[in-house]
């Protein structure tokens, strides 16, 4: 899923950059914004498993 970032929340991150910065620091920050969106809107459509569905599923794989 890719997540749309709105023109102020990449404004936002560039205004927060140092005067002088590479393509690849402003890169990073931007794909940072963009998985925390991308969280945001699967935990908002319900795409996510509970503390105790994690718990179940780790004693499920230390069995193997």
């Amino acid at each position: 899923m890719t997540a749309t970032l709105e023109k102020e929340q990449v404004l936002f991150c560039i205004q927060g950059m140092p005067q002088r910065f590479t393509i690849d620091d402003v890169m990073e920050r931007l794909v940072i914004l963009a998985r925390i969106k991308s969280s945001e809107e699967q935990i908002k459509n319900g795409q996510f498993h509970t503390k105790d569905e994690v718990k179940t599923m780790i004693n499920q794989w230390l069995k193997r």
